[in-house]
């Protein structure tokens, strides 16, 4: 209702009053957009709200239902919709999964990279206990090829930091392997297709505040920012074979 509106709206004023916080607004992510699509969404809405503060963290995706309902943040940015009934999950758009290269690796050359020649190189992979490990796993099963593993991860930036050393080929989103944040990775489409969906969570009780929803908005222009200018390469574009020679 609008007198129930207006009273959270009351509330809100005096909680900002009261720490001397103006537009503060809590927000938390999987590690999977912490580095690049974070940044430049924050970036955007300093940009629209330059006097709002952002208390920014990163999570797991097994931690996001706690971190609304024990209101430490307003709003998460996940991979992983959450099935409970104080929460609303809202897909945002979606991130490609990408083959992470180090620089000089054989599969650098391909424009597009096959399951089957990711699993003809040892994989820095995620537990299969977590969302991303058990998706990639599934994908491989699905066409009859398995993955040597010989170190799994939990988080995407311990992938990234790997693939930076040289050590190895990994998978991630297309946002977690962003021009300038990792210098000696590169990143691949993979065929057939896997994409991961940008999910908004917050509480199903709470109308969301001015600044997360545009905030929200500050996301999607970064998103589709990042896409079209991403260090990936079009699968249709002119170059070597995606087939091995």
């Amino acid at each position: 209702s609008k007198l129930y509106d207006s009273a959270l709206q009351i509330d809100d004023l005096v909680d900002r009053l009261k720490t001397g916080q103006r537009g503060l607004l809590s927000v938390a992510t999987s590690p999977s957009f912490a580095l690049t699509l974070m940044p430049q969404a924050i970036k955007l809405f300093r940009a629209r709200r330059p006097d709002s503060q952002i208390h920014c963290r990163s999570i797991t995706v097994g931690d996001a239902g706690n971190e609304i309902l024990g209101k430490k943040s307003e709003l998460v940015i996940s991979t992983l919709p959450i099935d409970h009934p104080h929460l609303t999950c809202q897909e945002q758009f979606s991130s490609q999964v990408v083959c992470l290269i180090p620089k000089g690796h054989p599969l650098e050359r391909f424009d597009t990279v096959e399951l089957a020649q990711i699993a003809r190189h040892p994989v820095i992979s995620y537990d299969r206990e977590t969302m991303f490990g058990k998706l990639v796993a599934e994908a491989f099963e699905a066409h009859g090829l398995t993955l040597d593993i010989p170190i799994s991860v939990a988080r995407t930036e311990q992938a990234c930091a790997l693939v930076q050393a040289g050590i190895g080929i990994s998978l991630g989103s297309a946002f977690s392997s962003g021009a300038g944040v990792w210098s000696n990775v590169v990143a691949r489409p993979i065929a057939p297709a896997i994409r991961l969906p940008v999910i908004a969570i917050h509480s199903s009780f709470e109308k969301l505040s001015a600044q997360a929803s545009e905030f929200l908005e500050s996301l999607q222009s970064a998103a589709t920012t990042l896409q079209a200018s991403t260090i990936l390469r079009h699968p249709d574009a002119a170059g070597p074979s995606s087939r091995p020679t």
